[in-house]
């Protein structure tokens, strides 16, 4: 099991009751919010160039700030250097550029491909 969570999330239910019941799951849990407002603007703040041709709009996806995965779907998610490689184009723009003014602190920007 491989957990993400926002440090702004919070816990709904103790850290027992949420780590024995993930450990028991053979599910992986992940929440995609379509239609999300803002997803557009989100999508283009990272240019063309960053994003085209794999990741076009269409296929451009917000996610929640929590996710949970079994070992086969985290694997599956750490050998997409298709994405990946996307996510880290961006990072080293906002990083070393005026890009980086210009991104909201709120948003996780190298997690909202599907």
């Amino acid at each position: 099991m491989f957990a993400f969570v926002s440090s702004t999330c919070i816990p709904l239910h103790s850290f027992n009751f949420t780590y024995h019941t993930l450990i028991r799951s053979k599910k992986s849990f992940i929440e995609i919010l379509p239609n999300e407002p803002g997803a557009y603007d989100r999508w283009a703040a990272r240019g063309e160039e960053i994003m085209l041709p794999e990741i076009p709009f269409e296929k451009f996806r917000i996610g929640s700030q929590f996710f949970v995965l079994t070992r086969k779907h985290a694997r599956i998610v750490v050998q997409d250097r298709r994405s990946q490689s996307k996510h880290l184009s961006l990072v080293m723009l906002i990083g070393h550029s005026s890009l980086h003014h210009s991104c909201r602190d709120d948003i996780t920007y190298g997690s909202e491909v599907k």
